[in-house]
């Protein structure tokens, strides 16, 4: 506002204030500082070859005006107003506005080592390909989930080993999942006004605690229609194992908290069990508000996956 009045021909005074450190300062300065900087140093960042009669017409542009000393440096006067402007770098960057920016050409540096994309990002690459080759629609929920819907909607037993992340701002995102199921059957009460067949899946992290904490690449998946059981879910399961890695299942009848009984099984692959799969409970699907039944299945990939 000073430097408007002073610009605009009023005679502008100083004050002094007295600072808690005990110094005294003038204020408003109305004096301009000043910055140097190497033509070299300009152009090596901006990745050009600018003259030095370039950089002076870009700065110019920004409305800074500079002066050439020795040995090709420049020495910017910077009024008391920019007061964003505080060092070297940022006088290249109103050369970099005064030279345009979008006429800067992105490049891409050499660098004398090879990459290779991550063996692990290839494989759920390939889940998330079959899946959506199955006809599945891909979800992607947060790590952090509700107490609530993880456990007491689902049925769940809550136990002593639950991760809980301290001092959380909401209810929503107050745990770690242990399970990519609960929160596709949330997303699926979010959706009971849309068309069905409504087939889901998600590949995500969950979290165990034991000795120690573990995290395991999963994934879950959810069919939701009025006709959805237990058969379509195995066929869904076999297609996608055999196509991903390969693999044969066998099943094994269980007892699961959130599947109806006799209607569930554990999914074995090489002898290890690896997941589950089964007819959710329709009092799961009450809490939920679904309207139709719903069949599940989890598979832990970190398990199945080669070189895991």
């Amino acid at each position: 506002m000073a430097m408007a009045l002073y610009d605009a021909g009023f005679e502008i005074q100083t004050v002094s204030t007295h600072n808690s450190d005990g110094r005294n300062k003038e204020t408003p300065k109305m004096d301009p500082s000043y910055i140097k900087v190497e033509t070299s140093y300009i152009n090596r960042i901006l990745g050009l070859n600018l003259k030095v009669t370039d950089i002076l017409k870009c700065l110019k542009k920004s409305r800074l005006d500079g002066k050439v000393m020795s040995g090709k440096i420049i020495k910017c006067t910077i009024p008391r107003y920019r007061t964003e402007i505080i060092d070297s770098t940022d006088l290249i960057e109103e050369v970099a506005v005064g030279y345009g920016i979008y006429n800067l050409r992105a490049t891409i540096a050499s660098s004398d080592l090879s990459g290779k994309r991550n063996y692990l990002s290839v494989c759920l690459d390939i889940v998330k390909e079959v899946m959506a080759g199955l006809g599945m629609i891909e979800v992607v929920n947060f790590n952090l989930v509700s107490r609530k819907i993880h456990y007491q909607l689902m049925g769940i037993p809550e136990h002593e080993n639950i991760l809980t992340a301290e001092k959380t701002k909401s209810i929503e995102h107050e745990i770690l999942r242990e399970s990519l199921i609960p929160s596709l059957i949330q997303t699926l009460s979010h959706n009971i006004h849309e068309e069905y067949p409504q087939k889901l899946f998600e590949v995500g992290k969950v979290f165990q605690r034991g000795d120690q904490i573990k995290e395991y690449w999963n994934l879950g998946v959810v069919v939701a229609h009025s006709k959805a059981n237990y058969t379509e879910g195995k066929s869904l399961v076999q297609t996608f194992l055999k196509t991903s890695f390969g693999k044969e299942i066998v099943t094994n009848s269980n007892v699961n908290a959130i599947l109806v009984q006799g209607r569930s099984s554990d999914i074995i692959v090489d002898g290890l069990t690896v997941g589950y799969i089964g007819e959710i409970k329709p009092m799961v699907g009450d809490n939920f508000k679904l309207r139709v039944p719903v069949v599940a299945a989890e598979l832990n990939l970190s398990q199945i996956m080669p070189g895991s």
